[in-house]
């Protein structure tokens, strides 16, 4: 599962989320639906939220599922976690998370 507020690299973007979808299913929460939810991504992250349309467009191509909200971005892990592997499909059998503010993710800094 990913939580997304913005896209600044959509190709990088793109090319990931097509290579893991084929081996794993990936669930998508982006932020920024509404103006109001707008407002909020671009203040935290300095980036646009964008078309939503577009953003959907997107992900359905590289075959992701988009989640409403947090709560039915895990009911769709937990689902997926439950239910028997599609014939032909290969996903991991280990959960993984992403948040990410924007993308690409910013460097990791150093604490010290």
């Amino acid at each position: 599962m990913m939580y997304i507020e913005g896209v600044r690299e959509g190709a990088p973007l793109v090319d990931v989320l097509k290579r893991v979808s084929r081996r794993k299913p990936v669930v998508v929460i982006k932020s920024g639906r509404s103006r109001r939810g707008a407002a909020a991504a671009a203040s935290h992250t300095g980036s646009l939220a964008g078309s939503d349309a577009v953003f959907d467009a997107v992900m359905r191509q590289c075959g992701v599922l988009r989640a409403e909200s947090v709560q039915e971005g895990f009911d769709l892990c937990k689902f997926l976690a439950r239910t028997k592997v599609p014939r032909g499909a290969t996903p991991s059998s280990s959960p993984t998370v992403a948040v990410s503010a924007s993308w690409p993710p910013m460097p990791a800094r150093s604490m010290g």
